[in-house]
């Protein structure tokens, strides 16, 4: 396991596989998407950007999935025959598919859709 320092939510851990696609140069340029677009102009502390909300969504999505499960743990096994291998699979996807969740914005955040086509195939 590793730790990274998040400003909002402390020390976040993550693991071997989680750090391999924090690395990789797809997340890395996320580093580079403002998470609020131009907002910084108006309000300078607005900076964060993609790569630290990814980061802030999967340690939230754990953690409330970590909440549901310490209250339904046992209705979830005595009604729908889930498991421990289950709900540790369950996480580690939630924890991967909240990680990527932005992995393919484009640049300017949201603020830039409006140039881009519906349909590449288009014109």
């Amino acid at each position: 396991m590793y730790e990274i320092r998040d400003p909002i939510h402390g020390f976040i851990k993550i693991s071997e596989w989680e750090k391999d696609i924090l690395d990789h140069s797809s997340f890395q340029r996320l580093r580079r998407i403002r998470q609020l677009a131009w907002t910084d102009m108006v309000y300078p502390g607005a900076t964060h950007t993609r790569f630290e909300h990814s980061m802030g969504v999967m340690h939230v999505a754990s953690e409330m999935y970590k909440s549901i499960l310490s209250r339904k743990k046992e209705y979830l096994i005595d009604k729908l025959g889930f498991n421990d291998a289950g709900f540790d699979h369950d996480l580690t996807l939630l924890r991967l598919t909240s990680l990527v969740h932005d992995i393919g914005h484009p640049p300017f955040s949201h603020a830039g859709e409006g140039l881009m086509p519906k349909n590449p195939e288009t014109k």
